[in-house]
Formats: C-alpha cells, sequence, structure tokens
C-alpha cells in the first residue's frame, strides 16, 4: 500500500510511505524559480576544458552547468550562443543548477524527447504493454519512453497526453528558435506533481491539510484526498515529524540487530555496517551475509529518504564467498529499482566496500530542516524555521489534552536576535492564539522545550518573561 501525505506548513513538504514505512520526504519551498523538468532557452557565458563543461546563463544567481562527456563536443559551444536546456538537479550550495542539452518533457504515462522511435521502463514488460494497448503510437521527431503507469492507463488516455506533450514540445522548440534567453520557455512542474507522477501507478490513498491542495490534486490528476482538518500538523498528527527528526541523527538501529552509520562530507557519503551484537544463525558467512542483506534493505531506504546522492559508499561486513557477495549486490539491485532517481551500485571491492552513484533531485533532506552549527560549521542544528513548526505542533497537542493558559518556551541561545527582534513574528508562527508566552533563551537547550504553567507560584516565577501580556 502506498499512501502520499501533502502538508502546506512553513514550506511544503510531502512524504511517502510504502507499506507503513516512510521511504521519501520532499521539500518544496514557496518562492522556488527554476525546478528540475523546465526547459530553459540559456546563454552559453563559458566552457572549462579540464571540467568537460560547459556554463551557461540561465536566468539564475549561479549559472547552470553542463557536463559535457565527449570533450570533442565543447568546440561546438561558442560564447554568447543560445542554447535550449533542460534543467536535472536544482543549485544546492555553490554550484548552480545541474542541465542537460538532451531535453525532454514528462507526463504521467510517457516522457517525449527529440529523437525517433519508442522506449519502455526498466519497470515495464514490453509484451504486456502492447497486449493492452496494441501497437503503441510513434511521433515524428521524438522520441516515445512509455511510463510504468501506462499499464494501467486507457489507451485514450496515453494518446491524448502525447498529443498534449507533443503540442507543449513544438512550442517550446518555436520559442527557443525565436527567442532570446536566458528565459524559461516550458514548466512549472512543481515538486509536488513529480511526486505524484512518479507514484501514479501505484498510489492508493492521499492525505492533505488545505483545500487548495485538495482542489488541485482533482483538477489536474483527477485524483480524490483525504482532508486533515485537526488544528495538530498533519505530519506530527501520522508520527512523520518524529521519523524526520531521526534524520539528524547519523546512527540508525535496524530491527534485528545492528545498525548504520551515515556521514556526509563534501565529496561524498559514507554508510558503515556494524553487526552491534547481532548474532545470527550458522556460520559467520551465513550471518554476515543475514546482516548485510539487512543492512542493504534500510541502506537503501535511508538513501531515498535522507534523499542522498551523488557517490554513496558502503562499508558492509566482510565476506568471502562470491556466492554471498553476488547475492547482495542483487538485493541492492533490487532495492534501487523502487527509487524514482536514476541509480546503480556496483560489484563489493576486495575491501568489503560498495559504490552506489544516484543522481540527484532536490537538496537532502538534512538541508531543509538544519542550519550550521556556529563552532564546526555541520548542519547538525534545528532550523529557526523548522524549530517554531515543532513548537507549534507540541502546543497544539497540549491544549488537546487540557485548555492551559499559560506556557514556557525555552529556546537556544543562538535564536535570541533573529526573534527578538520579531517578537509577533515569533507569535504568530507559533500559533499561540490568546496563550500567554513566557519566553527563555539558554545554551544547554539543543532544540526547545515547551511546559505548561498551570500552578499560580509557576506563572509568578516567569512572569518578567511574558511576551505577550
Amino acid at each position: 500500500m502506498k499512501e502520499i501525505f501533502i502538508e502546506d506548513s512553513w514550506t511544503r513538504r510531502i512524504a511517502v510511505k510504502e507499506d507503513g514505512i516512510l521511504t521519501e520526504c520532499h521539500f518544496e519551498e514557496k518562492d522556488k524559480g527554476i525546478l528540475p523538468g523546465n526547459l530553459i532557452l540559456g546563454v552559453v557565458k563559458n566552457t572549462v576544458v579540464s571540467l568537460s563543461s560547459v556554463f551557461i546563463d540561465i536566468g539564475d544567481v549561479k549559472n547552470g552547468y553542463m557536463f559535457v562527456q565527449d570533450k570533442a563536443r565543447l568546440k561546438d559551444f561558442r560564447d554568447g550562443q543560445g542554447i535550449l536546456v533542460e534543467v536535472l538537479k536544482e543549485k544546492s550550495g555553490g554550484k548552480g543548477a545541474k542541465v542537460t542539452d538532451k531535453v525532454s518533457i514528462a507526463g504521467k504515462y510517457i516522457v517525449l524527447s527529440i529523437g525517433k522511435g519508442i522506449a519502455y521502463s526498466q519497470k515495464i514488460d514490453p509484451e504486456t504493454l502492447l497486449q493492452r494497448h496494441g501497437n503503441l503510437k510513434t511521433v515524428d521527431g521524438y522520441r516515445v519512453l512509455y511510463r510504468e503507469a501506462s499499464l494501467d492507463a486507457s489507451t485514450e488516455d496515453i494518446l491524448e497526453e502525447i498529443e498534449e506533450l507533443k503540442s507543449a514540445f513544438d512550442d517550446a522548440l518555436r520559442k527557443a528558435e525565436n527567442g532570446i534567453g536566458p528565459r524559461k520557455i516550458y514548466g512549472d512542474e512543481s515538486v509536488l506533481g513529480r511526486v505524484i507522477r512518479d507514484n501514479f501507478s501505484d498510489l492508493n490513498l492521499i492525505y492533505v491539510d488545505s483545500l487548495e491542495t485538495q482542489d488541485r490534486l482533482k483538477r489536474e490528476f483527477s485524483l480524490p484526498s483525504l482532508l486533515h482538518r485537526d488544528p495538530q500538523g498533519l505530519f506530527d498528527f501520522y508520527g512523520i515529524e518524529k521519523e524526520i527528526l531521526k534524520l539528524l541523527n547519523p546512527r540508525v538501529s535496524m530491527a534485528g540487530g545492528g545498525n548504520l552509520v551515515i556521514e556526509s562530507t563534501e565529496a561524498m557519503h559514507v554508510i558503515d555496517v556494524n553487526s552491534a551484537k547481532k548474532q545470527g544463525k550458522g556460520s559467520r558467512e551465513d550471518s554476515s551475509l543475514e546482516l548485510n542483506l539487512a543492512a542493504a534493505e534500510e541502506a537503501i531506504r535511508q538513501i531515498r529518504l535522507r534523499n542522498l546522492y551523488g557517490i554513496i559508499a558502503v562499508d558492509f561486513v566482510d565476506m568471502k564467498e562470491d556466492e554471498s557477495r553476488k547475492e547482495l549486490l542483487d538485493k541492492v539491485m533490487l532495492e534501487l529499482k523502487k527509487d524514482h532517481s536514476k541509480a546503480t551500485a556496483y560489484p563489493l571491492t576486495e575491501l568489503g566496500i560498495m559504490q552506489i552513484a544516484r543522481r540527484g533531485r532536490g537538496l537532502p533532506v538534512k538541508s531543509h530542516i538544519s542550519e550550521k552549527c556556529p563552532c564546526c560549521g555541520r548542519d547538525q542544528l534545528l532550523s529557526l524555521d523548522y524549530t517554531l513548526w515543532l513548537i507549534r505542533n507540541e502546543l497544539k497537542r497540549e491544549l488537546k489534552s487540557a485548555d492551559v493558559r499559560d506556557f514556557h518556551i525555552g529556546l537556544n541561545e543562538r535564536f535570541r536576535t533573529r526573534i527578538e527582534s520579531d517578537i509577533k513574528g515569533f507569535i504568530g508562527s507559533i500559533d499561540s492564539g490568546d496563550r500567554r508566552i513566557y519566553l527563555t533563551f539558554s545554551g544547554t537547550h539543543e532544540h526547545f522545550i515547551l511546559e505548561p504553567l498551570i500552578f499560580g507560584t509557576q506563572i509568578r516565577d516567569k512572569e518578567k518573561y511574558l511576551i505577550n501580556p
């Protein structure tokens, strides 16, 4: 069973559960400009042969970059030249957006790209598709890739989408030929739209917390949804918030014993598999294989959930037998098939390390909920926006159990300047209504504390900290 949860809070958040287990979490900033899937008429700024890259003005603060595998092609790009590109990955850190000149437009059932012929998603059996839809339509000048959702769609819906995408693509090519860049010429594709399309074929239930989102799902995708009306946040109500908070912890415990330790650097991500005190049955080789197979499943879930991409090195427990090593690689590849981002795994090295290469889409989840520690510079402290949302949720939970009028909130000292400069904004962010809030700051609070003040002595002790008399 697959469920999608869409919460519109300080930002839009989208979670996916498969059989009750959280597997994906996406964030969508409300003022986002350039997104993956957009077609941009860009302008070549310069080429860097040593990096095999072309840097392109796409109308963003940072130039986009395009990796060119064949260095001989670099001479085809001239400074000031107009070029039609598709955004593959949004900007992150100091890097601009990653783009490609092999452009495509994706729908629910097909992906249209410049070329010819027909192709199929790896999850589709071509014979089954042919049995259901007969001879598949080709499109002059374009390559049609049939997605998994096309198996359950009607032939009429597929043909209608092909015509819609062809018309949009033709229009984009005309604008690119006659226009002046940089400017966006196709695509307001949101993260929400991408997640819905990725999961369209096996989606069972959608939960939303706004009428606007509910109406959009019905209008654009003909999908029903359940409206969450409880004042407690949607993610908090369904236990998703607790799962997200766990992502700040590098250590992940596995149900059957053992754990993973996940560390990230600018160059790569490393996942270390530890046996802890887990004791398997049979020989040491069998025990190691049993642990590694369980670790492979959890590691791929964490990669998807945390949205890790690039080079990921997984240090498995040592195994000697070739058969065991092959079984582990097969297991990893099987789990990667569930991933909507392109990813592949390579055989174990002699040291028991498996390399996974995964294409990025969006930013890692951690970057949306944390901010850099002023001491070590690493993303490991909760951001102010996310902290205020957590306070709001806890406040709503407290008010469901008792009608308390006074609350003390304790926050880390690092937030003081930002909050004291906008007390009204702070009150609005936590949605405290007419409750009286007593605010203190301390270097000992890692995140925050919230406590109801029930007795008169408690209120008198905190009276000087009242911020909304």
